[in-house]
């Protein structure tokens, strides 16, 4: 069934005289009083837009700035807000000379901040999903009339249909099974040809109508944090999609780098950006180059555009109450504009979190871009967290065979680069890399050490949607966001009911449930230092302490049982195996490791 969506701007209410100029659009389209951001840039959409008189009848609002554009198709109004100024509906007068329209606009109430903007840490335990293939909760929003019409999950790069509802609807599942932040890809409008994955954005303002709408994400933010669930938004401000409104009609020449007939492509060589001897022209293409050619480019240098992203980010957090931003193609921004909006956001929400999607194995690199990092001194980035890419590769090459215990303790020992390594976002997976169980060929031994040192280890671990259950996916990216069973009508298997679940998929989705339990239970897990030993015979060990909390960490990577001598590492006192809950005896010093096994002990002195 086809529905036509409109979209109302509540907020805003424009009486119209006669047709000398129009105006359609407003964005923002409301703000709140009592903000710190309070000089407020207002971008008015219509026709004809120059040669005007602007006017705000209260003394609480000073008109600073009115730039028109080119096109005349745009106009930019700064206001300033009085930080005396109340909620309410405040009337701005437009006048040609012969043609005037009044904009009511309103400034709302802030609400409480209680449980909002409560950001994230090593405490939590972050899940991925891809909304449209989750859980599809509403049938009536599958297919929308003016919105692309390529939908069937017969095919792997056509909308399935999940949607926000069916997010909503697994919050007590995703509770049970220890989530406390949930990291949801770009849920905005995305009226593009493969506009499911939602990386091309058409509407800043606006939840794409076949995920839902602004109150109900709103609501899935409210509901998740009646239930201690944390929201994290997936955020764009590199590119949008070619079907936004302003590649038609760009407000300046400069809003975008390039055009589509004549632009740079990006290199997608990351490590340029901190490279001392890298030539102008290659930087240029990493920082202006299209992502893809229907992905335009944004030139963050353009003030007005700059101002414009920033608010719009303020706007959702203040709008929505969440929690973190993950930010994505990090390096690909302007880095001075990411400076400054870092910044702006966490003026405003000191215990907000942003997390740097930086595609890149190389530790010094990722360093580079974390706030106050040894590694530059040019300007501070403000950024909190990066994504360990680094330890990710290492996990991978472990589930392939292609590397053995040493990978993973080459990638921790460089920790020294960063300011902080326990500001990492630690996974095996995401959306855009090959899934856990198709590098480790399904659910085995493999798997679960790799998840097991995932889960204790320094850094905040995060978790793809299905792993829980063992999805493999295939190398395709529609086939690694493949759909989640029991989350569609007409699935012949519902496995978010563990009753359904094989016996392989039990013991998997019962491991990853223990690890979650121990990290959420111990805060040497979480807060914990880390000292690590050199791999030796494939065996790899490791300690968190916290205060009086020691917890060691054995990894037998062989085929083999493997012989450990506890003296070696200074154990002494009661030790437990705490993920099954046992006393461990050890006998001349020695202790046997099964193979293809992790051990995870707490000490407890005597």
């Amino acid at each position: 069934m086809k529905y036509t969506l409109s979209i109302i701007l509540l907020t805003i209410h424009i009486i119209l005289a006669n047709p000398d100029f129009s105006i359609n659009k407003i964005e923002p389209p409301n703000w709140w009083a009592g903000m710190k951001w309070n000089k407020i840039q207002l971008m008015i959409y219509g026709e004809n837009l120059k040669n005007l008189t602007i006017n705000a009848e209260s003394p609480d609002i000073s008109i600073l700035e009115i730039v028109e554009t080119p096109s005349h198709k745009y106009l930019f109004l700064e206001i300033q807000l009085s930080e005396d100024i109340t909620p309410g509906k405040y009337v701005i007068s437009i006048n040609s000379g012969k043609d005037s329209k009044i904009i009511h606009y309103h400034l709302e109430q802030r609400d409480s901040l209680l449980f909002k903007h409560m950001g994230f840490d090593q405490s939590d335990i972050i899940y991925l999903i891809t909304p449209d293939r989750f859980v599809n909760g509403d049938t009536t929003n599958d297919i929308i009339e003016g919105y692309d019409q390529r939908f069937g999950r017969q095919d792997r790069l056509a909308r399935h249909g999940g949607d926000i509802e069916g997010i909503i609807s697994k919050l007590e599942y995703l509770k049970d099974f220890g989530v406390t932040s949930i990291w949801i890809n770009p849920l905005l409008e995305n009226n593009m040809f493969i506009s499911y994955y939602g990386y091309s954005t058409t509407d800043f303002y606006n939840i794409d109508p076949r995920f839902g709408s602004n109150d109900l994400y709103k609501k899935l933010v409210s509901e998740a944090h009646k239930m201690g669930i944390k929201i994290i938004m997936d955020h764009v401000s590199n590119h949008v999609g070619d079907n936004h409104p302003w590649i038609k009609c760009v407000p300046f020449d400069n809003w975008i780098n390039g055009t589509k007939e004549n632009h740079l492509n990006v290199t997608h060589h990351k490590t340029i950006i901190p490279d001392i001897h890298a030539p102008f022209e290659e930087k240029e293409k990493m920082l202006k180059g299209w992502f893809m050619d229907f992905m335009p480019d944004l030139n963050q240098a353009n003030s007005y555009l700059s101002d414009y992203l920033i608010q719009n980010t303020i706007w959702w957090i203040e709008y929505s109450g969440i929690d973190g931003i993950r930010e994505d193609t990090y390096p690909y921004v302007d880095q001075h504009f990411l400076s400054i909006w870092a910044k702006s956001i966490f003026s405003e929400y000191p215990n907000f979190k942003i997390i740097g999607e930086i595609w890149d194995g190389n530790s010094a690199t990722l360093s580079y871009f974390q706030t106050k990092t040894p590694l530059r001194s040019d300007f501070d980035t403000f950024l909190p967290y990066v994504t360990d890419f680094r330890l990710m590769y290492a996990l991978g090459d472990l589930l392939r065979e292609k590397s053995d215990l040493n990978a993973i303790y080459h990638a921790i020992e460089q920790d020294f680069i960063y300011k902080n390594s326990n500001n990492l976002l630690t996974f095996i997976d995401n959306h855009d890399v090959l899934r856990a169980a198709y590098l480790s060929k399904g659910i085995n031994n493999k798997l679960e050490i790799a998840l097991g040192i995932l889960f204790t280890t320094r850094g905040i671990p995060q978790i793809y949607y299905g792993t829980e259950i063992g999805i493999i996916g295939d190398e395709d990216h529609g086939d690694i966001r493949e759909d989640f069973p029991g989350g569609f009508p007409g699935d012949k298997i519902d496995l978010f009911n563990q009753e359904n679940h094989s016996y392989e998929k039990k013991k998997l989705y019962k491991w990853i449930k223990n690890l979650i339990r121990l990290r959420k239970n111990e805060p040497a897990l979480q807060y914990g230092s880390l000292t690590h030993y050199p791999v030796e015979n494939n065996i790899y060990v490791y300690k968190r302490i916290y205060k009086n909390d020691i917890i060691y960490i054995f990894v037998n990577g062989n085929d083999f049982d493997s012989e450990i001598s506890i003296k070696k590492y200074h154990i002494s006192g009661n030790i437990i195996d705490i993920i099954n809950n046992k006393k461990i005896n050890i006998i001349d010093d020695k202790y046997i490791l099964a193979e293809k096994n992790i051990l995870i002990l707490k000490i407890k002195l005597n």
